[in-house]
Formats: structure tokens, sequence, C-alpha cells
């Protein structure tokens, strides 16, 4: 019962951090490898902008504005620092890397580290 408290609180901070409503689309599963520095995606808000840039459940942030991705918190703390209207993203998909243009702002994305 702590565990699960506990993870909800988890993911309510993660929402918090990146600007996301509190409507699951994604049905809320972890999937990644879950490795300590990774953020991953586990579903979308509607209206999702990373999800209209081709943003995928399991992909893995890398980097945001050209600074590494290493927590949920960091995360934060990158989104806020941006001032141009748009910030390129780039996720690890697999053995592939992407990058995305998305406006600046809310992501749209449920994460977990």
């Amino acid at each position: 019962m702590k565990k699960s408290i506990l993870l909800s609180l988890t993911v309510l901070t993660a929402i918090c951090l990146i600007g996301c409503s509190i409507s699951m689309k994604g049905g809320g599963k972890g999937v990644g490898s879950g490795e300590p520095g990774e953020v991953t995606i586990v579903g979308f808000t509607d209206e999702s902008n990373m999800e209209a840039a081709g943003a995928a459940v399991g992909d893995v942030f890398i980097s945001y504005n050209s600074q590494p991705v290493t927590s949920i918190k960091g995360l934060g703390k990158l989104k806020k620092e941006v001032e141009t209207e748009k910030v390129d993203v780039v996720l690890r998909r697999g053995d592939e890397q992407i990058t995305l243009t998305i406006p600046n702002g809310f992501l749209g994305v449920y994460i977990q580290e």
C-alpha cells in the first residue's frame, strides 16, 4: 500500500513539473528500461504536443533544448529556462535517436524515471 501511494505521488509530481492534466490516455503502464537517469514516456494527455510531433510510449528523453535530461525534476527545470517559441527534444526509441521540434510549454506526456 505504501509503495502504491509513493508511486502515485511520484507520478503526480511528474505531471505537475511538466504541465500536464491528470486525464490518462496512455494507460499508465510503465515501459522502458527504467535505468537510473532515464526519463521514459509512459502515456499522453489529450492534445499532447509531444504525441502530435511523433513521440511514442516507451521513448526515452535524451535532451531538451540541447541539455541532457537525467531526471523528471531536471526536465522541469529545463522547461522553465527555455525562452524561444519552439524547442528541440531528442528521444531514444530502441536503438534510434529522433529529434522532435515542439512548441515551448505544454508537453502533454506522462513520464517515469
